[in-house]
Order: C-alpha cells, then structure tokens, then sequence
C-alpha cells in the first residue's frame, strides 16, 4: 500500500509486509509436523546438487548483495551421474519414518522417472557404458565387453531398448508383486500368467517345472526370442480353430498362456486390464521383433493404445 503521501509531497513509497511462508505438506509426517530432515531432502540437499553443475556466467557490478548470474551445465554423456544424484535423494527419503504410503508411492514414481531419463537421453561418449539391465532377447550381443574404450554406434539403439526393458521390468514389479500375493494359492497358470506380463522369465520358467509342466517351462524359456518360435505357436493356434478343438478340454488360462507366446498380445488380456507400462512391455517383449528399435516400439504403442 502506498505511504508517505502528503499535499506537499508526490513522492510514493512502499509498505512491505514481510509473512512466514508454511513449507509444502511434502515435508510433513502423519501427525502433520515438520521434518527437519525432510526439508533438506527435498530442498537443501538438491539445490545444491544443481549448483554443481552450475557456472557462474556474469557478475552484476551495480549490485550490493554480489548477485551473479548462474547457467546450470549438463552433458548428455553426463546425465547417468545427474539422474543417480537426485535418485539418490528421494530414495533417502523413503526410510524416513512417519511418511504416509501415498507419499512412498509418488517418492518411488520420481526415482523411476528419474532413471527413465537417464536411460532415454544419455548419449555415450568414446567411454563405454554398459546396460543396467540385459535382456534375454540380446544375449547376442557378446561383441560388446567391459572394458572397452569404444562402442559401435550401430549397437546404440540395440543398448537403449535393453535399457528401457529393464526400466519397464523394474518400475512394474512392485504392482506385479502385489499382483501376484492376492492370486489363489493351487492356481499355478495365473500366477504364470502374471510374471510373464512383467517378463519374470526365470522364477516363471523354475515355477513351472516345480509344478511338473515341463513343456510350459520350455515354451516359456524362449519366450520373447525368435520370430518362428512366435509364428509356430500363432500356426498352431489356429489350426485349432480351423480344426474345431473342443476348448473345454483346455483350461482357459492355459489358452491365455499360449496366445501370449504366440505375440496374440488382446487375445491374452481378453477381459483383463493392463497398465499402460505392462501393455508397453507386453507389446516389446511378446509382439514385436527383439530388434525393434525404442522409437518404433514407443509408436506401434501410441498407435494401439
């Protein structure tokens, strides 16, 4: 508001109300309280986290307090580092005590996305990085080793899709693991079911031999692999139906099973629902070729959905 007015003087001035500002909720407990710790989780701990990858770009030379001018700096080759830093912090907040479940879910969910970034936008250097995460489907690529001081550019897009698979298969399993606590116990094909839509191909493959389906164990140890594998199974389905198999005499889940070997990814979820990074997993591990390149898998994904 304005003071200092008179009829002598048109000279203006200010009033400045200074207030407290209360801190996000994010900061608090269950009973509502702050948490120290929690502040400098969340504010402290990551500005200065991006002051280091900040330069000082000019001075102001008219200014009491020194203010200078800051350009946060970050290389493409760099952003594994960046991404792990800020991971790092929210995965230290997830053991403070008093933190309500609603908040360890968001608290995961930046983590991943954290991680995400890291596998979409790095760009490798002359130094090799390998994947996090390898899949089944890229075993072949064995000319890439540790310790090289150069990769080939044209495995590049070959690295990225095993990265982002093991992404999915990661930021899926807590759901699949809950998944899988509320099944029945004796309904052994759902369980299958449900740690093939996360690509949990050893604890499926060891699940059925346990219970005695060694052919299922082996059609579910190539799951995911060569293309004829996938046409035979998708042949052989449908000489069923061209024959008119009596399906009473298959269980419904095993039926499931097969359609989703064969890359029949709506088949299989036939009155099911699927998150959209379950679908996305389905769609790169079971439908298409495991040479897909990460942009045309994320297309075929946008175009279905």
């Amino acid at each position: 508001m304005s003071v200092g007015q008179t009829a002598d003087v048109n000279g203006l001035s200010s009033l400045i109300h200074i207030e407290k500002v209360a801190f996000d909720r994010t900061v608090r407990n269950e009973q509502d309280e702050l948490n120290d710790h929690l502040i400098d989780l969340q504010f402290v701990s990551p500005l200065k986290h991006h002051m280091l990858m900040s330069r000082v770009l000019a001075e102001s030379e008219h200014s009491p307090h020194n203010l200078k001018l800051r350009e946060a700096i970050c290389s493409r080759s760099e952003l594994p580092d960046v991404c792990q830093g800020y991971g790092e912090l929210i995965e230290k907040q997830l053991i403070v005590p008093g933190l309500s479940r609603s908040k360890r879910i968001i608290s995961m969910h930046q983590v991943m996305v954290w991680h995400l970034l890291s596998v979409l936008f790095l760009q490798r250097d002359a130094k090799l990085r390998m994947p996090i995460e390898n899949d089944e489907e890229f075993d072949s690529m064995t000319d890439v080793k540790e310790g090289s001081t150069k990769i080939d550019p044209e495995a590049e897009p070959s690295i990225r899709s095993t990265e982002f698979s093991g992404w999915l298969q990661e930021s899926v399993d807590h759901r699949l693991q809950e998944e899988v606590r509320g099944l029945k116990e004796g309904n052994d094909l759902k369980h299958i079911f449900s740690l093939l839509t996360g690509r949990q191909l050893d604890e499926v493959v060891q699940l059925s031999a346990y219970t005695g389906d060694v052919r299922m164990a082996c059609l579910i140890s190539q799951a995911g692999g060569s293309m004829i594998n996938r046409t035979d199974m998708a042949a052989q389905l449908e000489a069923w139906d061209t024959e008119g198999l009596d399906y009473n005499f298959i269980e419904e889940d095993r039926l499931k099973l097969y359609k989703l070997l064969g890359g029949d990814i709506q088949g299989a979820l036939k009155g099911m629902e699927a998150d959209w990074k379950r679908y996305l997993g389905l769609l790169m591990w079971y439908h298409l070729a495991p040479d897909s390149a990460l942009p045309t898998i994320i297309s075929i994904f946008s175009t279905t959905c």
